[in-house]
């Protein structure tokens, strides 16, 4: 339910002025279109992105992703992976114990999701200046099925072990709110980035601090 919009402030920090940015939405949310007959999948997702980096072949690939993002990522394919440069996964929920509002969501039908759990979240969310939804741009059928293929994926338990086998430097990603994630414990042995006085969405919660340690990990 997220938008490219989180990211902002990236393109205003000095010590990424020598990198080449992109930040989009996934479809069915912020502003690209919503076609009826997209599956809005975490695997199409991954093709969408697929195809995004395949438009750069001679540039090294810093991927920096957020909540559902990382999963997506990691349904690429093992060419693809292979040609990334660094991966920083930002709070992904890598077990099933972290899964919040997708789990909540898939565990619903979709006429309850749509009459009731979504405009429920819309209004909670609505004026909430420390998330980055974007509710009332997202398409419901695009919240729905990628909730539902998010709690399949996570389900079979296989992410912890995509993320830790991955060639490329790696690190996850953090706010000192949520230390208490199961995630983190999933993953040992790889280099943990902790974000004060932030939560989920610490990129806009601390972006000085954010950016700052972003900025240190690529130049490492």
């Amino acid at each position: 339910g997220c938008s490219k919009e989180a990211f902002l402030p990236a393109w205003e920090e000095e010590r990424l002025k020598e990198y080449s940015l992109l930040a989009f939405d996934l479809v069915g949310f912020g502003e690209p279109s919503k076609p009826e007959d997209f599956s809005y999948t975490v695997y199409d997702h991954a093709k969408v992105l697929e195809k995004v980096i395949d438009q750069y072949p001679n540039h090294r690939i810093h991927l920096i992703a957020n909540s559902w993002g990382p999963i997506i990522a990691l349904q690429l394919p093992p060419e693809t992976l292979a040609k990334l440069a660094s991966f920083l996964n930002l709070e992904g929920r890598m077990v099933l114990e972290d899964l919040g509002n997708a789990r909540k969501a898939a565990n619903v039908s979709f006429e309850e999701f749509q009459t009731t759990f979504f405009p429920e979240i819309k209004a909670k969310y609505a004026n909430d200046q420390k998330t980055a939804y974007r509710l009332e741009q997202a398409l419901p059928q695009a919240y729905y099925n990628g909730a539902k293929s998010i709690l399949e994926v996570v389900s079979q338990g296989e992410l912890p072990g995509k993320f830790l086998n991955l060639s490329c430097r790696k690190a996850y990603v953090y706010g000192d709110q949520n230390k208490h994630l199961q995630s983190i414990t999933a993953l040992p042995n790889v280099e943990m980035i902790e974000i004060s006085g932030s939560g989920h969405f610490m990129m806009k919660d601390n972006p000085t601090q954010f950016y700052t340690k972003v900025a240190d990990f690529l130049k490492t």
